[in-house]
């Protein structure tokens, strides 16, 4: 979820440096099972949600593709945030904090597409065409009657459809989520902690080396992909802002550092409507390489 450094649409510099959301750590228990759900079902839910590769602009995937330039911005259809790359490169662990966002589903109708935004850390997607992933939902969803808030946890191994796990996420709460790709035996450990209940859930999955090459380290939000979608991505559920801290990456030598280091590129994604101009998403400067925001752009409604 390419053109040299810019930005767009509202000053940054030094605006992640205003970001004072506290995340505190709590120790991994089991999953809480899952509260009575109203509106849609957690397969409907996964059958609709589907968090994709990067899908860049087409200027931006040409530049891109004839050589990146490091540490700059890009223009996508679908994803906003930051993430790590350096030809060559694998990497094996990427986590970072962030909240449940709170939504706003006024200006959405009933007979409106549902309007939706997923929010995350994961490997791959930019240069290739898995991800694995682990985020919260938070999304409008619509049936012709009702628009119903919806917010849930997800991992997902793509091209597989997500998996929405037990386990109940509110609105403001602080969560933690990590993949870390097991060199022992090839396997993906996606997990997701609220911090805020102490409760936690993780999963497994093995995906051989050849396939899920580990090749970018991202934290993201994003208008998921969706088959009832007419443009094929939803539109972006308004969830104001989100803050993201702590974001650290490992390569597979063992290297540690933040999104931002001198170990490796970072490249800041700026999501944009399917006129190439309207900015839907866009993320503040990094501060201190691990933290920022990403703003909902009333300019989208």
């Amino acid at each position: 979820m390419m053109k040299s450094s810019r930005v767009r649409g509202f000053a940054v510099g030094t605006a992640a440096a205003t970001l004072t959301t506290v995340f505190a750590l709590a120790p991994a228990v089991q999953a809480a099972p899952a509260a009575s759900r109203s509106g849609p079902s957690p397969a409907q839910i996964a059958d609709a949600v589907h968090p994709h590769p990067l899908r860049l602009t087409h200027h931006a995937a040409s530049s891109f593709a004839a050589g990146p330039a490091a540490n700059s911005t890009l223009d996508s259809y679908n994803w906003a945030g930051y993430f790590s790359y350096q030809p060559g490169y694998r990497f094996r662990y990427v986590a970072a904090q962030f909240f449940v966002p709170y939504l706003d589903c006024s200006a959405v109708s009933p007979t409106d597409e549902s309007a939706l935004s997923a929010h995350w850390v994961g490997l791959d997607g930019v240069t290739n065409s898995t991800v694995e992933q682990a985020g919260v939902l938070a999304g409008c969803f619509t049936d012709g009657t009702n628009v119903t808030p919806v917010y849930e946890a997800w991992y997902e191994m793509y091209p597989k459809f997500p998996v929405v796990v037990s386990l109940t996420v509110n609105p403001g709460d602080s969560i933690k989520a990590s993949v870390y790709w097991s060199r022992s035996n090839s396997r993906f450990h996606l997990t997701l902690s609220d911090t805020t209940t102490g409760h936690s859930y993780s999963h497994s999955v093995y995906c051989a080396p050849s396939a899920c090459e580990r090749r970018t380290a991202e934290v993201i939000s994003e208008a998921p992909n969706g088959s009832s979608s007419t443009s094929g991505i939803y539109a972006l559920a308004n969830f104001h802002a989100e803050s993201y801290g702590g974001a650290a990456v490992t390569d597979l030598s063992g290297q540690h550092g933040a999104i931002s280091s001198s170990l490796w590129a970072d490249y800041r994604v700026v999501q944009l409507g399917q006129d190439n101009t309207t900015v839907l998403d866009q993320p503040t400067a990094l501060f201190d390489g691990s933290t920022f925001g990403d703003y909902w752009m009333a300019a989208a409604s």
